[in-house]
C-alpha cells in the first residue's frame, strides 16, 4: 500500500491530488507540542476515504508524560493504523524512552510501531525494542533487507505543490481490526510472490520478488510470466 506522512510542513496539501491509501499524520511533540492541522488534516483525510495513522516525535522527558499528551491530543480520532513512535533523535537512552511509551500505549489498548531511520535503528536502539513493528526510513531504490511494516523511501515527492514523505507500507501497519479485511487477498500475492521466486521468474526489473504481499508493477509482471510458464509445462 503506498501510503504518506504529513505534519504542519504540508499547510496547504491539496488532498484531492493524494493517490496514496494511507495518510499518517503527525500528532505532537515532546509535552507541548500538537499539530496545529491535526484535526483538520484528520478531516480532509476521512473525507478522502484514506486509511489513517498518528505519530508523536519523541523527545527525552517521561515517555509517560509524552504519550498521555500524545492520546490527549487524539482522543475522539479513529485511526487505522499503528500508533508510531518517531524516534531519530537524542539516542542516550532512546530505547527505554520507547519501551516506556510504547508499553503505556499498549496498557492503553493501542497497537505501537516504531519509526526511524536505518542507521538510527541499527546503532542506537538495543534489543529491548526491536520486537515492536517497525516503520524504517532509507532514501534508496531498494527496501533495506529488514524485517519491516513500512518504508519511506523519499522525502521529496510532490503532490501539488507540496514536498511530502512517500512510503510503502505492508498490511502490518494497520491494526488487527483491519488485518482481517485484507489478509485474505495479501496472502494470494504473498504466495503468487513465493511460487515465482521458487521456480525462477522474476519481475520487471529482472530481479526475484519482494515477498511483501503487495500487488504491484514487478509482481504484475511476473504474474503474466508465471502464467505463460504454466501453459508451456502443461502443454
Amino acid at each position: 500500500m503506498q501510503g504518506i506522512d504529513i505534519s504542519a510542513y504540508q499547510l496547504n496539501l491539496d488532498f484531492s491530488k493524494i493517490k496514496a491509501q494511507i495518510v499518517y499524520i503527525k500528532a505532537t511533540e515532546g509535552l507541548t507540542y500538537t499539530n496545529p492541522l491535526l484535526k483538520l488534516q484528520y478531516q480532509k483525510a476521512k473525507a478522502k476515504g484514506l486509511k489513517i495513522g498518528f505519530y508523536h516525535f519523541l523527545r527525552t522527558n517521561n515517555p509517560i508524560d509524552e504519550a498521555n499528551h500524545f492520546l490527549w491530543a487524539i482522543a475522539g480520532l479513529e485511526s487505522d493504523c499503528k500508533y508510531a513512535i518517531d524516534v531519530e533523535t537524542d539516542a542516550v537512552g532512546a530505547s527505554l524512552r520507547v519501551r516506556k511509551f510504547a508499553d503505556y500505549l499498549i496498557s492503553q489498548k493501542k497497537e505501537p510501531c516504531i519509526y526511524t531511520g536505518l542507521y538510527f535503528y541499527n546503532n542506537n536502539l538495543d534489543y529491548t525494542v526491536k520486537d515492536l513493528p517497525l516503520w524504517i526510513a532509507y532514501y534508496n531504490k531498494n527496501r533495506p533487507n529488514i524485517k519491516s511494516v513500512g518504508w519511506q523511501y523519499s522525502d521529496s515527492q510532490i503532490i501539488g505543490s507540496i514536498p511530502v514523505d512517500h512510503n510503502i507500507f505492508d498490511v502490518g501497519i494497520l491494526l488487527n481490526k483491519e488485518v482481517k479485511t485484507v489478509s485474505n487477498n495479501y496472502n494470494k500475492i504473498i504466495l503468487l510472490q513465493k511460487v515465482c521466486n521458487r521456480v525462477g521468474i522474476r519481475g520487471a526489473n529482472g530481479k526475484p520478488l519482494v515477498e511483501d504481499g503487495l500487488n504491484g508493477t514487478n509482481t504484475t509482471a511476473a504474474k503474466i510470466k508465471l502464467k505463460a510458464y504454466i501453459a508451456a509445462v502443461t502443454k
